[in-house]
């Protein structure tokens, strides 16, 4: 018996629970759903900054204020930050980023982006790399500036696209909730479009987004206006990025037009911004 044939499917197998044991089942515990670990220390300058420039969190509940607050200890404490492109990195760009991924998970279970270690920051648009992931994702090389850039491990960002993301919480805009939606959907180890969800759920999920990605694609052939960034068309992880901004910053027009996308993001994001 050739020893490759057994080694490697048990190989895999061993992998795949690895995985599930370290990321994938505390998604989907209830337990997991509280803030996380012990409480951690909050500097008095932290609220007022994101405040200031992330108008989203003013219709947050306190006891949402002091969970997010928290979350962002944790994120700072746990992910490291780096400056590029003669950016340096102020106590207040790590807040400012740390608030705005958080506010994606502010309701969802598990662990915190468990796959991301570095958070890398410039001061304006840098010419992103083609990595082993957007080769997988089928993303074009991008010889021109980005604001941003996604892949296992990392997020980059440019620090003036950060703020002006957030200053209009309505313009369906915002590079920090795009890469970080990126990031939940690589916690899987695929970049499909598709975060961790509980196990009944997946058929729901891909029939659904199959459909939504379908009506925005039909809408950039005809030249039609949709809720949704025409990016959001060139696959299923871009669109699921692009949703997720769509969802948080015009969540209106997104439930009008995508009112099943809209229920669907709204039941993993644990939030419902349209109430707001």
């Amino acid at each position: 018996m050739d020893v490759l044939a057994v080694v490697l499917p048990v190989a895999a197998v061993v992998a795949a629970a690895a995985l599930a044991a370290r990321w994938v089942l505390p998604r989907l515990l209830p337990a997991f759903a509280a803030a996380p670990g012990r409480r951690l220390p909050v500097a008095a300058t932290w609220w007022p900054w994101i405040e200031q420039r992330v108008p989203q969190v003013a219709a947050l509940t306190p006891p949402d204020r002091d969970r997010l607050l928290q979350l962002v200890a944790h994120f700072i404490r746990e992910k490291r930050f780096e400056g590029a492109g003669g950016a340096t990195v102020t106590d207040e760009m790590k807040v400012v980023i740390a608030a705005q991924a958080c506010f994606l998970t502010l309701k969802v279970a598990g662990p915190l982006y468990p796959t991301l270690s570095v958070v890398v920051v410039y001061p304006s648009g840098f010419v992103g790399r083609q990595t082993d992931m957007g080769s997988i994702m089928n993303l074009p090389r991008h010889p021109t500036p980005l604001a941003g850039e996604a892949m296992s491990g990392v997020v980059a960002l440019d620090w003036e696209d950060v703020l002006r993301g957030a200053a209009d919480p309505r313009d369906g805009r915002n590079v920090v909730f795009h890469e970080f939606a990126h990031q939940l959907d690589f916690e899987d180890g695929r970049a499909g479009g598709v975060p961790v969800l509980p196990g009944d759920s997946y058929q729901r999920w891909g029939a659904i987004m199959r459909a939504a990605l379908d009506h925005l694609q039909q809408c950039v052939n005809d030249d039609v206006a949709s809720a949704l960034d025409p990016y959001g068309a060139t696959n299923r992880a871009e669109f699921f990025a692009v949703a997720t901004e769509a969802f948080f910053e015009r969540p209106d027009d997104v439930r009008a037009e995508y009112p099943q996308l809209y229920e669907a993001l709204r039941e993993f994001y644990g939030q419902d911004p349209g109430r707001s």
